[in-house]
C-alpha cells in the first residue's frame, strides 16, 4: 500500500508546482482573457483586480504568501476528513471532493485576509487558476494512485500468506469467516498445523495440512508466511508458548483467539472488532514498526543533506583524485 507520508510528499509537490506553473502560464492566457474582455467584461472585471490586463502575471513576491496559506489549509483539511487514509476505501467522488475542498478553503482564507487587511496584493484571476489547477493536480493524483493500487491489490501483490493452529473444529470456523468475511485478496489461508497425534485422522476440506505445531519455527523460516493466527483451546494449550516465542523471534504477526469466543452463542455481547482486520475477537501481538513518521524524515533529511554535501564537496574530490593520480 501507498504509505500515508507517500501521500503528503505527493501534496506537499503539487501545492508548490500548481502557483508557479500558473505564474508561467498566465500570460499565455492573453487571448483568452481578450476574447472575455470583448464578449463578456463583467466576467473579466470580477476575475481580475488591474484595470488593464497587460498580460504580464504578479511577481512571486504578491503571491508566495498565498501559496503557503493554500497549503496549510489544505494539509488541515486534508488530516481533518481523514483524505489520505487507504485511497481504496474511498469512493472516487469523495476524492475529488477532498482535493478541491481543500485549496478552495485557502481560497476563502486568503480572500478573507486581503479583506481584512483592505488590500488586493494578489490578482483574482491568479488565485482562481492557481486554485484549480491545485484542486485538479491533487485529484488526478490521487486517483491514478487508487488505480495503481487496485491494480497491484487485485493481482495477490498484498495478500497476507496466514496459516492456522488450532483443533479442527475451530479451524473449519475460521476457514468459513475467511470465506464470507474477508476479501481474497488481502488474505490467503495457506494451510494449518495440527496440535497432535489424535488430530491424525481428520482433516479439513479444501486446506491442506502443513504439519504439527512442533514445525511452527522450521515453517517460519523456509515458508513465505506472512500472520499466525491461534485459537486456544478451552482445555488449554501447552503449545501456544512456544507459537509466541517462534513469531516473536522471527517478527511475524501473531492472533491469538479463545475458542470459547467461537460457539456463536453470545446474546447481548458483540465482538467490539472495528478495528481489527481479521473481524474477530483475537488478542493482536504485532512487531514494532521501525518505518515511522519520525524516521521518515529523518531518512529524508540524510538523503537531502548527504546529496547536497556531496555536490558541495564534487570540486574538492575532483581536486584530490586528480592530485593521488
Amino acid at each position: 500500500m501507498i504509505p500515508r507520508r507517500f501521500l503528503i510528499l505527493f501534496d506537499l509537490a503539487i501545492l508548490l508546482f500548481a502557483f508557479p506553473a500558473t505564474y508561467l502560464g498566465l500570460p499565455r492566457l492573453q487571448p483568452v482573457i481578450s476574447w472575455i474582455d470583448t464578449h463578456w467584461p463583467r466576467w473579466s472585471a470580477s476575475l481580475r483586480i488591474q484595470e488593464q490586463w497587460t498580460g504580464i502575471a504578479q511577481p512571486p513576491g504578491d503571491w508566495m504568501w498565498a501559496m503557503f496559506v493554500v497549503s496549510l489549509a489544505t494539509f488541515l483539511l486534508n488530516d481533518v476528513v481523514w483524505a489520505r487514509v487507504s485511497l481504496l476505501k474511498q469512493s472516487r467522488v469523495k476524492i475529488c471532493a477532498c482535493s478541491f475542498a481543500g485549496p478552495l478553503l485557502g481560497l476563502s482564507l486568503v480572500a478573507l485576509i486581503q479583506f481584512g487587511l483592505k488590500t488586493q496584493a494578489v490578482s483574482r484571476l491568479f488565485l482562481f487558476v492557481a486554485v484549480m489547477l491545485s484542486g485538479a493536480g491533487l485529484a488526478i493524483c490521487r486517483l491514478l494512485i487508487r488505480a495503481y493500487t487496485k491494480r497491484r491489490v487485485d493481482t495477490g501483490l498484498y495478500t497476507k500468506n496466514t496459516v492456522l493452529i488450532g483443533e479442527i473444529a475451530a479451524l473449519e470456523w475460521i476457514k468459513r469467516h475467511f470465506s464470507s468475511e474477508l476479501p481474497p485478496s488481502e488474505y490467503r489461508l495457506v494451510g494449518y498445523l495440527k496440535l497432535g497425534l489424535s488430530d491424525s485422522d481428520q482433516s479439513i476440506a479444501g486446506l491442506p495440512c502443513l504439519g504439527n505445531v512442533t514445525e511452527l519455527g522450521d515453517m517460519l523460516i523456509h515458508k513465505p508466511l506472512h500472520e499466525v493466527i491461534a485459537i486456544e483451546p478451552a482445555k488449554g494449550a501447552p503449545w501456544l508458548a512456544k507459537v509466541v516465542q517462534h513469531c516473536d523471534y522471527l517478527r511475524i504477526p501473531l492472533w491469538i483467539i479463545p475458542e470459547v469466543l467461537l460457539d456463536g452463542r453470545l446474546r447481548d455481547l458483540h465482538f467490539a472488532v472495528q478495528s481489527n482486520p481479521l473481524h474477530l475477537p483475537a488478542i493482536a501481538l504485532q512487531p514494532r514498526e521501525f518505518n515511522s513518521e519520525a524516521l521518515f524524515i529523518k531518512r529524508l533529511l540524510d538523503v537531502l543533506v548527504s546529496g547536497v554535501l556531496m555536490l558541495l564537496l564534487l570540486p574538492l574530490l575532483a581536486v584530490i583524485a586528480f592530485a593521488i593520480k
